[in-house]
């Protein structure tokens, strides 16, 4: 007989086997606990883990501040209407009243008195000094109330949006109405951005907004992204945030934690980020805030797999104690 059996029934041989494992202790089949690495693997790992955490609350921060003001309103945090006029624009805004809103919001801030007095002694100085050289955070810039004269800018923008959809020329009292504010234009708003050799995107580049041709062109509705926008948006983090995602679930599988919880909330990151994609199309399809509320939900409950699956294994790795060898048990090889 090849081996024989004790009087339990069972095999002296896997009996053998089972107490080979590391403390004498069977590991569980799908995780070897990362506890047990090195401590130069385990600083490598923590260090990554933070490195991709730092990075998504960026992120987050990024889309609270850049969603936030999208419908006008005066709330900070982002609400699903912020979303429906992000992908699917907003009919009581036009493309300028939206960008004053968003992407000029930073520009187009109130400023203190002390902000206003230097600003004004930097433009004497240098008529091509922006309020972004300013030692103004753009994050304390973008959450401002607007200036007086751009809540005008955009009220006169939806008149002239009214006059264009009744087909009607724009009355001289909105041109009179636009000289006045053609100083403000002139000092937040045609340097840097608008210059025919500006860095920033059509349609900033090139379009002298203290023009009235080229303000009249921005007073048509916000239809906010176009489906191309979305498409080159969506296979950039449809791609990265996959690739980091496996990269992550790459370690967070081979911790303690029950298989099947381990096996749930991976499933779901990947499941979220779809259905957080997939919605963008949505919203710009129906330009309904209930498909906003369900692309805001997929991306909480995806930053709710995230904090698991980079927190467990940074606890794990620091706090598990490793397992200790039985008596008289060789030491295991360290990893």
């Amino acid at each position: 007989m090849g081996f024989y059996t004790d009087e339990s029934g069972g095999s002296s041989s896997r009996r053998r086997a089972k107490s080979d494992q590391p403390g004498g202790e069977r590991q569980p089949a799908d995780g070897r606990g990362l506890q047990n690495d090195s401590f130069g693997l385990r600083v490598v790992h923590t260090l990554f883990l933070l490195a991709l955490a730092a990075g998504y609350v960026c992120a987050v921060f990024n889309l609270v501040a850049k969603y936030g003001p999208l419908d006008g309103s005066d709330s900070i945090l982002p609400t699903p209407a912020d979303v429906t006029a992000r992908f699917a624009g907003n009919i009581n805004f036009t493309r300028l009243a939206a960008a004053i809103d968003g992407s000029m919001r930073a520009h187009a801030f109130e400023m203190t008195a002390d902000e206003r007095r230097i600003f004004e002694q930097e433009r004497k100085a240098n008529p091509a000094f922006e309020v972004k050289e300013m030692n103004i955070p753009r994050s304390i810039r973008q959450s401002r109330p607007l200036d007086a004269r751009f809540k005008r800018l955009q009220d006169l923008s939806l008149d002239v949006r009214d006059d264009l959809a009744a087909g009607v020329a724009p009355s001289d009292d909105r041109k009179h109405r636009f000289d006045d504010l053609k100083p403000a234009i002139a000092e937040r708003c045609t340097a840097g951005c608008h210059e025919k050799d500006a860095e920033e995107p059509p349609p900033a580049a090139g379009l002298f907004l203290d023009q009235w041709d080229a303000f009249a062109r921005l007073c048509r509705p916000d239809t906010g992204m176009s489906w191309q926008q979305i498409l080159e948006l969506s296979h950039f983090h449809l791609i990265g945030i996959a690739t980091m995602l496996i990269l992550i679930c790459a370690l967070f599988r081979q911790t303690m934690m029950n298989a099947g919880i381990k096996n749930l909330v991976m499933a779901l990151s990947f499941l979220m980020l779809l259905c957080d994609i997939a919605g963008w199309f949505l919203v710009k399809a129906t330009g309904w805030d209930l498909v906003s509320f369900f692309v805001m939900l997929a991306g909480l409950t995806q930053t709710g797999c995230l904090t698991v699956m980079i927190g467990y294994p940074i606890l794990e790795m620091w706090l598990r104690r490793r397992p200790q060898p039985a008596p008289g048990a060789a030491p295991a090889a360290p990893k």
